[in-house]
């Protein structure tokens, strides 16, 4: 880790919040070319880094940024991977310490994969109602039905995904039974 932020012999506060990582979730599985899971780690800095663990020997860092907190990273969760023409994606939503829950989608192109993980800017943005942390954040699949009884009341963007509250320190984020692909 120490590496990957280019640290040295002695390590100053900056460095240290982006070498101490927080919080961690591993995605689901990846049936593609033998990658298996990815996984995410947040910091106390505010930045995701995502790693590929091909062996213990064979660890790297595939995507690496910074997201629009300066907060610790506390909570992540990755929806099951779908397909998306010759991409693979996910969407992983991530709490931050001062209560906002985020999501970027993550892609990649099935032809290179691990080559070019794209994160697209956050594209749900919750802010924090209570001033608590997000205690728990995780992904549950819905029926189809429930799906569409609820699109027209949430945000157009994710047609088939939705995000709802259900309590002030618990994000559940949702996914369609009949329609996810496991790949």
């Amino acid at each position: 880790m120490a590496t990957h932020w280019g640290a040295g012999e002695e390590i100053d506060l900056v460095t240290a919040d982006k070498i101490e990582s927080v919080s961690m979730a591993w995605s689901p599985m990846i049936s593609m070319n033998g990658i298996g899971s990815l996984l995410a780690l947040g910091n106390k800095a505010g930045h995701i880094t995502i790693w590929h663990v091909g062996s213990p020997e064979a660890v790297r860092c595939v995507k690496s940024w910074k997201t629009s907190s300066d907060n610790w990273i506390v909570r992540l969760s990755w929806s099951p991977w779908t397909v998306e023409g010759d991409y693979h994606a996910s969407i992983l939503a991530y709490a931050s310490s001062d209560g906002i829950v985020q999501a970027c989608k993550i892609r990649f192109n099935s032809k290179t994969p691990l080559e070019s993980i794209e994160a697209s800017e956050n594209f749900m943005d919750f802010p924090n109602q209570t001033l608590h942390p997000c205690t728990v954040l995780r992904w549950k699949p819905i029926s189809v039905e429930v799906r569409e009884r609820r699109q027209n009341r949430l945000c157009p963007t994710l047609q088939h995904r939705t995000l709802f509250l259900l309590t002030s320190l618990a994000f559940h984020l949702e996914y369609p039974r009949a329609q996810h692909s496991c790949v």
